[in-house]
């Protein structure tokens, strides 16, 4: 039996373990940080309310789009070519591409209750009430 190779295992096997047990926990504080500070969700509304304003640019017709998450904690910002949400000192935006043809209403809204994003004669707005667009 060698003795000296199954201490040289156990030492490698515990130098992995405790190499493993740093990065978890260099990991998890790197995102318990993150999702603390709302970054995540900034993000994830900038994304996600550019790609409504990217749709409604591409359907014909006037629409309204109700967005159905409370953002009373935020504060968007409709440009001519971005969007912006941001929380404190923490802000993302989303780009998107330029279009001739629609114009956009620039807005900004702090702490909506209620986001409504609408089209009507090829002019994208944003509002914090309901508002009726005719067909």
């Amino acid at each position: 039996m060698n003795k000296r190779g199954v201490t040289e295992w156990i030492l490698w096997s515990i130098g992995v373990m405790v190499i493993m047990l740093a990065a978890g926990a260099i990991l998890w504080t790197r995102f318990s940080t993150l999702t603390d500070s709302h970054a995540f969700e900034v993000n994830y509304y900038s994304q996600d309310i550019g790609l409504v304003v990217d749709t409604l640019n591409s359907i014909p017709g006037n629409q309204r789009i109700d967005y159905p998450i409370d953002l009373s904690d935020y504060t968007i910002e409709l440009n001519n070519d971005s969007l912006a949400v941001s929380y404190g000192d923490i802000k993302a935006s989303y780009y998107f591409q330029k279009n001739y043809f629609i114009q956009i209403q620039e807005k900004t809204l702090v702490g909506p209750k209620k986001l409504i994003i609408s089209k009507f004669n090829n002019k994208i707005y944003l509002h914090d009430t309901i508002v009726t667009i005719p067909s």
